[in-house]
């Protein structure tokens, strides 16, 4: 409800707070509101915004990407949070921070949790037929976890994709129980009666995190990204972490660590027992077909690793161009006893040395999706006694001066023989 002339003194100005007031009912779960200068927060773009996302999903503009999470203890990768995105044809993609309070607000939310939901679960059951059995987490906002039919909607989701419910993981902040704690520990309650895993998000950010964690029948727990962010470096970060892990396994619950961006927070958080991580330094949110195809990339392979001494050298060839990949690979396979792995572009060249280790990494320059230069700083991470020599067509002479600060030790132009790459290579090796 918006009034003459306190709220406006336009038709305009009367039927945009009424907007206002409308989704304040709806997000609210009132019949009435009254139209408040102190609850509006929406500028004419925004409520713009908020009707264009009513046609969203039907015009498939909502998107899912999902980010790996990983076990610390052996680095396998044990399931993936999904996140969801809006492709708008105007404004690009939008991320859920710029729409899901607005979904809250509107009412639009169960519609847009539902979809997730099923989405998330299809996707579930992909990575299952295609030999990965993965979990996979979806966030709850504080409507879904108020609304007590959300129990019946889960089981009736998980029945239609064939995914058991103990793959699903629902994930709630500190926060959005605190607003109502006997109607949302009831939901959690049947929710965890069903089977499904439930975590507690950003833990460490509310403000009765101690008093009800006991009373929750959560799972999980993950750590905030702000205290993960500096770990490593900052003793005050550390010391809240590795208090939060303690807690944590002494009620019997799995850690895990949300915004891992390095190598040196990954050591750290493993050294801390924690038993999860996920972030930037293992993986951007991506497309379900993505991560489908970097799982096949990353996975730990059952065979194929030599033992350490074997006396056989390994070598990482990293370039885009598929044809001279295999021709570097067919060299050096003929001229040496070399066990050589492949990777097409920074990305996969991270997650190869690091699972492989290799003696020597052969690394073009300019390459899609992640460059070598990019890629550069984080394979020394994980790949530091690796000796990198740059293989590349590009005469950009400050590009490479940057790759010999980061420790390439040599340069090697494709546009020479590639005969000569074996010897070549083998004189780095020697040197």
């Amino acid at each position: 409800v918006a009034m003459y002339p306190d709220h406006g003194d336009d038709a305009a100005t009367l039927l945009r707070r009424a907007d206002v007031a409308m989704y304040e009912a709806k997000g609210g779960d009132r019949d009435v509101a009254l139209y408040s200068p102190e609850r509006d927060h929406n500028s004419p773009a925004r409520l713009a915004l908020a009707a264009e996302l009513r046609s969203a999903l039907a015009n498939n503009q909502i998107g899912v990407h999902y980010q790996p999470k990983l076990r610390l203890s052996d680095g396998l990768v044990v399931g993936a949070e999904a996140l969801v995105r809006w492709r708008h044809p105007e404004r690009g993609l939008i991320g859920p921070d710029q729409f899901v309070p607005m979904a809250e607000q509107t009412g639009y939310i169960t519609p847009l949790t539902l979809y997730i939901l099923q989405e998330s679960l299809e996707q579930c059951r992909r990575w299952s037929e295609a030999g990965y059995e993965l979990g996979v987490s979806v966030n709850l906002s504080l409507r879904s976890l108020l609304d007590t039919d959300l129990p019946r909607l889960v089981k009736t989701l998980l029945g239609s994709s064939g995914v058991a419910a103990q793959r699903l993981t629902l994930e709630i902040t500190e926060s959005s129980v605190m607003a109502d704690p006997p109607r949302t520990i009831a939901v959690l309650e049947r929710l965890a009666a069903i089977g499904v895993k439930l975590s507690v998000d950003d833990f460490g950010t509310g403000y009765s995190s101690l008093s009800y964690l006991r009373r929750l029948p959560v799972h999980e727990v993950k750590i905030d990204q702000s205290f993960v962010f500096r770990v490593a470096s900052d003793p005050h970060d550390a010391a809240i972490v590795k208090s939060i892990i303690e807690l944590g396994h002494s009620l019997g619950l799995r850690i895990v660590a949300e915004g891992v961006e390095d190598q040196l927070s990954w050591d750290t958080l493993r050294k801390m027992r924690c038993d999860e991580a996920q972030g930037f330094y293992l993986s951007r949110p991506v497309p379900g077909a993505d991560l489908t195809e970097w799982l096949g990339v990353f996975r730990p392979e059952v065979t194929g690793e030599l033992p350490a001494g074997g006396g056989v050298r390994s070598v990482l060839v990293v370039d885009d161009d598929r044809g001279l990949r295999k021709l570097i690979c067919h060299l050096l396979d003929d001229a040496h006893s070399y066990t050589v792995h492949e990777a097409a572009d920074g990305w996969e060249a991270i997650v190869q040395a690091r699972r492989h280790q290799p003696d020597l990494i052969l690394l073009d320059l300019v390459m899609p999706r992640m460059s070598g230069a990019d890629a550069l700083p984080n394979i020394r991470a994980v790949a530091p006694n690796a000796r990198i020599v740059i293989l590349s067509a590009s005469d950009d002479k400050e590009m490479v001066a940057a790759a010999a600060k980061e420790g390439a030790v040599a340069f090697i132009d494709k546009a020479d023989s590639l005969a000569l790459l074996p010897d070549r290579v083998e004189v780095v090796l020697a040197s």
